[in-house]
This record gives structure tokens, sequence and C-alpha cells, in this order.
């Protein structure tokens, strides 16, 4: 497995999606391509799932670092006196690209 996936796992792992968040998550996904979902009474909307989705993200998520090492996620700076090149600084952009699709990410 290259690094950028065991990362993306780590990242999974690390912030964990509640089912509500992961199933509107979906839902907006494929309303993004397929077009508004109708059949469903539960689907808000493509705007109001991506609020949603959004309002989570900001709650919850956060930079972190990955140790390449250890495959551990950290939630603060290593350490002046460490290898930085053992360390991968996660942004908020790509934690959410490893939790959500990549279109997804620019709407929430």
């Amino acid at each position: 497995m290259s690094i950028a996936k065991e990362m993306d796992a780590a990242i999974e792992k690390h912030f964990e999606l509640p089912l509500e968040i992961a199933s509107l998550a979906n839902q907006a996904t494929y309303a993004l391509y397929n077009g508004p979902i109708q059949d469903d009474d539960e689907w808000p909307s493509f705007v109001t799932a991506c609020e949603k989705v959004s309002e989570w993200c900001d709650a919850n998520l956060s930079e972190v670092w990955y140790d390449i090492q250890t495959g551990e996620m950290h939630e603060h700076a290593p350490e002046a006196d460490c290898f930085w090149e053992d360390y991968y600084h996660c942004d908020l952009d790509t934690v959410k690209r490893a939790l959500f699709h990549k279109e997804l990410v620019r709407y929430i």
C-alpha cells in the first residue's frame, strides 16, 4: 500500500465519521454526479446536506501529523528534535479529501 493510501486510512480511523454524516456525504456525492435525489423523503437537499457535513467538519476536524514510521496520527506538531522527514503534515483540506469524495470537498 502506498504512503498516501496508508495516510488516508489513518485519517479515516482517527476521525471516525458518524453514520448520519457519512450517509449525508454519500447522498450528496450521488446527487453531485446524478442530479437531485427525489425518491427519498429523508433527503434534505444537496445544499442542506453539505451545510450539515460542513458544520460537523468545523466542529470535529483539525490538521494532523502522520508519522510515516508508525502509521499513527498526532494532533500536535512533532518535537523540534525529531526527524521531520518522518512526518507528513495533513492540513484540513487533506483531511477532508481523505474522508469525503474529492469533488464534494469543494462544497463543504
